[in-house]
């Protein structure tokens, strides 16, 4: 009997670095994920942990990629027989929310809900017993992914919060209506002044669920059998974790528990919050270029214009990535992002040691990832270069 050659491949690969082990596949992930768990691919059960930031739901700078697709799948295939262009395929989207979903807020938040669970489902799937998921979420609709993963079979075991100070206020103010409204009587334009319809943003929750147990298994003979099942403090205690990250020698003797709190600021800004893991957003050197300021106008302007991007809008910094993928990944384990965005898991995978998976449906998003992938593999050789010299 002859073996499958497609057994144990991944679909959709156009990036592959068989010297770090990371592998980055195009095209919309619950369409990936979904053959991967088939049994011609055979990756059901073989991931060790999924660390990833997915679309929050909230059509960040009306961007069709923090959105969710309510197309069903018939129409999402006609759309692609059609050749429709990405204009019609993004109004028949809109169109199709806008009749799917009711204009209650209730109603949009299930389905998103409904929307992680699909998706989540597909994770529960490839994640060995005792996995752990890791995800981010908007502060706004958090908590419908949390019940969405919930709901996919996973259990909730704790919330990470990543706390910082440069979040830019999105909210309407008010007080600037007053001239374009009119006809206001003194008292209401009072009413106004002042008033916004939001917060400065300053966190981002990252739940942590895990994939239950085998039946009748502890989680001290998971762990001992297959790796996952608990989380790896001592690889992730501070400030110890930063000098493996730095290869800068033996750690300090201060060597801190990791809490379910990690914040932007140093030491000089935030006193007593240092007990916590330090970790500020990406730099304009580490985004890969500049988004245009806190509004991404540089970045919108060239996505709008189909322009190649060097850089993504919300990336998050390698030292978090590191330090989260390093805190559910056995060693040499095999970690999956399912919205790689540019990359970075798949590259904090590469600088642990471990194995890497990053899919993403968006082509600029995917090209970004590969080229920043290539640069970490080409500094990693000449570092090695000067070790053997």
């Amino acid at each position: 009997m002859n073996e499958n050659p497609k057994r144990h491949k991944l679909p959709n690969v156009f990036y592959r670095s068989l010297k770090y082990h990371a592998h980055l596949l195009h095209g919309d992930c619950v369409e990936v994920m979904r053959e991967m768990i088939s049994d011609e691919r055979g990756f059901k059960g073989r991931i060790d942990a999924i660390v990833t930031d997915p679309p929050y739901g909230i059509d960040w700078l009306a961007s069709d990629w923090d959105e969710y697709d309510h197309r069903s799948q018939e129409q999402k295939t006609a759309d692609s027989e059609t050749g429709d262009s990405c204009e019609k395929v993004m109004f028949k989207k809109m169109s199709v929310r806008q009749e799917a979903m009711p204009s209650t807020a209730a109603d949009a938040g299930l389905s998103f809900q409904k929307w992680c669970e699909e998706w989540g489902r597909l994770c529960y799937a490839l994640l060995k017993p005792g996995g752990y998921i890791l995800s981010f979420g908007g502060s706004r609709a958090h908590h419908r992914m949390v019940c969405g993963l919930e709901d996919a079979g996973f259990e909730v075991r704790d919330e990470i919060q990543w706390v910082y100070s440069t979040g830019a206020v999105r909210g309407r103010d008010l007080g600037r209506d007053i001239q374009s409204v009119g006809g206001l009587k003194p008292d209401e334009m009072e009413r106004l002044k002042g008033k916004n319809t939001a917060l400065k943003p300053a966190h981002e929750p990252i739940t942590v669920q895990r994939k239950p147990l085998p039946a009748g298994q502890s989680v001290t003979t998971c762990v001992a059998t297959t790796g996952v099942g608990a989380m790896n403090v001592k690889d992730t205690r501070f400030p110890s974790f930063e000098e493996r990250l730095k290869k800068a020698g033996p750690a300090p003797p201060v060597d801190r528990y990791p809490a379910n709190v990690v914040v932007a600021e140093d030491e000089a800004v935030m006193g007593e919050y240092t007990k916590f893991f330090y970790c500020p957003k990406p730099s304009v050197q580490e985004r890969g270029g500049s988004i245009g300021g806190l509004g991404g106008e540089k970045f919108k302007a060239d996505w709008d214009a189909g322009r190649d991007i060097d850089a993504h809008p919300t990336t998050k910094p390698i030292r978090l990535m590191s330090w989260l993928v390093t805190l559910v990944t056995p060693p040499g384990g095999l970690v999956l992002d399912p919205f790689m965005g540019s990359g970075t898991t798949v590259r904090a995978a590469v600088l642990g040691g471990f194995r890497g998976i990053g899919i993403e449906k968006e082509e600029p998003f995917a090209n970004l990832a590969k080229r920043r992938l290539q640069e970490l593999e080409a500094e990693l050789d000449k570092q090695g270069k000067e070790e053997i010299q």
